[in-house]
């Protein structure tokens, strides 16, 4: 819903002037939009992938990863205070069986986040 009000940003822009609306938007509201929009999209593609019936701990962490590398390459603030939140919520609830399951699988230990 987000995406189709950025994209009729022009048409709304010309419908609040022609109306008198007392809101008015600038281009800095909608390079937020744009921005909000942009760091929901890894979030929307990891919810998907976590939602699937075969997902497990493996593509659970393998989805995780991939949400918290897209939003630090984005490098906006929209996108790394959602990185930072994630990986809050990651910590809260990663328990060591996660680590363990990742051992056994790769042979690599991981307890906490990758963080770079």
């Amino acid at each position: 819903m987000l995406e189709r009000f950025h994209l009729v940003g022009n048409s709304i822009k010309k419908a609040l002037i022609d109306t008198e609306c007392p809101i008015s938007l600038n281009e800095n509201d909608f390079n937020i939009i744009f921005n909000l929009i942009e760091a929901l999209k890894p979030l929307q593609a990891t919810v998907e992938a976590l939602c699937r019936t075969d997902a497990n701990w493996i593509t659970a962490d393998a989805a995780l990863n991939f949400i918290l590398k897209q939003l630090d390459e984005q490098n906006t603030s929209i996108s790394l205070d959602l990185a930072v939140a994630v990986r809050s919520s990651i910590q809260q609830r990663r328990k060591v069986a996660s680590g363990t399951l990742r051992y056994l699988h790769t042979s690599e230990f991981f307890n906490n986040v990758e963080e770079d």
